[in-house]
């Protein structure tokens, strides 16, 4: 065999796969990473960029007779859907392979979509942009699969190369690693914070997602008794809108605290705003008072709490219940021996509530002769018993109510009234 006759048994056996990337509209598409696999595998990896004209080509490949290749595209700006090339595009879930022959070129053309894009932008809310937001995207509102990535210096997003075939929903949240803005979920209505609003993406299209953070603030001081001065543990306090405040416009919920065992609290991810403090000690010692000592919101005084100043302390006086009970008897009494009288009677506590209730009846002297327990009673209310007088003799008595409220404060005034007993 002549030196020529091997020139041309080695062209011969040698070919070229080329082809042409365009878009949906037919414009061509530079730039589009092409890569073909020996027999669609690992080994034999040839990569190539198509040119300004969407051209692209590997050339003097070593065919023999014949050779399969598969050929795929993709984007690396992901703009355009990555593209497996199908000769047949009426059976997209089989992956064909291009044969390239010894001493021709086969054509792999190839039209890609374009990707969705999911983007959008952070701020706080002086419009200033937040860097180093977590955006997390779920499809459907599912976990799996979630995407995610971090704002950029500008507070800007973007999942690009969502690939979907008409339309996608997705929901959408924020998050401040650092803890210093509150975490959000994507509300296109805020008028409707209850309602969890999902971002629409159509094929190819471009859906946004803004969002604005607002700050996370903290409240926090130590609670202490009115009358020991000592520090109060478990006392429920919470932030509430001072009254005339607009209702919140995004999902903030403001979770209560209790007091440790040195009477502090410290309330964190309030939203910025102005808040009255309830507190609430545990009854009947305590009642509810708002900071820093009154006995409702109207007449609180209201914290503010703003992104330039998110901190505040509010150290609560807690007023012990020390008022005491007042009981008055209603009528005059007069009954028989065996027969049971009805006693009419009134205790009255500005701190209300409940109280232990006793019967007593002495004789003109002073005497106690009888002493009647009415139980635990419901207070600031017209109430009654009944008791029958069967061992007192016949005669006039005086008869009353004590009373000892649930903190231990016993009546400081008992209105008496007579009791007639006859035979």
């Amino acid at each position: 065999m002549s030196s020529l006759e091997v020139v041309q048994l080695n062209t011969t056996l040698r070919g070229t796969l080329a082809g042409t990337v365009k878009d949906s509209a037919g414009a061509a598409l530079p730039g589009i990473t092409v890569t073909a696999r020996v027999d669609g595998g690992g080994q034999g990896q040839l990569t190539t960029t198509s040119a300004t004209d969407g051209s692209w080509a590997f050339t003097n490949l070593d065919v023999g007779a014949g050779r399969p290749y598969s050929v795929s595209f993709s984007d690396p700006a992901g703009t355009y859907l990555p593209l497996y090339y199908d000769a047949d595009p009426s059976t997209p879930a089989t992956r064909e392979m291009v044969r390239v022959v010894a001493g021709q070129t086969t054509t792999a053309d190839a039209v890609l979509r374009r990707s969705a894009q999911l983007t959008g932008t952070v701020h706080n809310t002086a419009g200033d942009a937040l860097a180093g937001i977590v955006v997390r995207a779920r499809r459907d509102g599912n976990a799996q699969g979630e995407l995610m990535t971090v704002t950029a210096a500008d507070g800007s997003f973007a999942f690009r190369g969502l690939q979907i075939s008409t339309v996608q929903s997705y929901s959408v949240s924020f998050s401040d690693p650092a803890g210093v803005y509150l975490p959000l979920d994507y509300d296109a209505d805020p008028a409707t914070p209850a309602d969890l609003d999902m971002v629409e993406v159509a094929a190819g299209g471009t859906a946004t997602a803004d969002a604005v953070m607002r700050r996370s603030c903290t409240l926090s001081g130590i609670v202490t008794d009115s009358r020991t001065g000592a520090p109060v543990a478990g006392v429920r306090i919470e932030p509430v809108l001072a009254p005339g405040q607009p209702p919140k416009t995004g999902p903030f919920p403001v979770s209560a605290g209790v007091t440790d065992a040195a009477g502090a609290y410290t309330l964190t991810g309030i939203p910025d705003g102005v808040y009255v403090l309830a507190c609430q000690g545990k009854p009947p010692v305590y009642g509810l008072q708002y900071w820093p000592a009154a006995g409702t919101a109207a007449a609180a005084t209201p914290i503010e709490l703003t992104p330039s100043a998110p901190t505040a302390v509010a150290d609560v006086v807690l007023q012990r219940d020390s008022t005491r009970p007042v009981t008055k008897a209603l009528k005059n009494v007069t009954t028989r021996r065996k027969k049971a009288a009805k006693f009419a009677f009134r205790v009255t506590d500005a701190y209300g509530g409940q109280a232990k209730l006793t019967l007593l009846v002495a004789t003109a002297k002073g005497k106690i002769k009888a002493r009647v327990k009415l139980g635990v009673r419901r207070i600031n209310v017209a109430d009654s018993a009944k008791w029958k007088p069967a061992r007192l003799a016949a005669g006039r008595y005086t008869w009353w109510v004590t009373a000892t409220d649930l903190a231990g404060n016993t009546q400081s005034k008992a209105v008496k009234k007579a009791l007639v007993v006859k035979r």
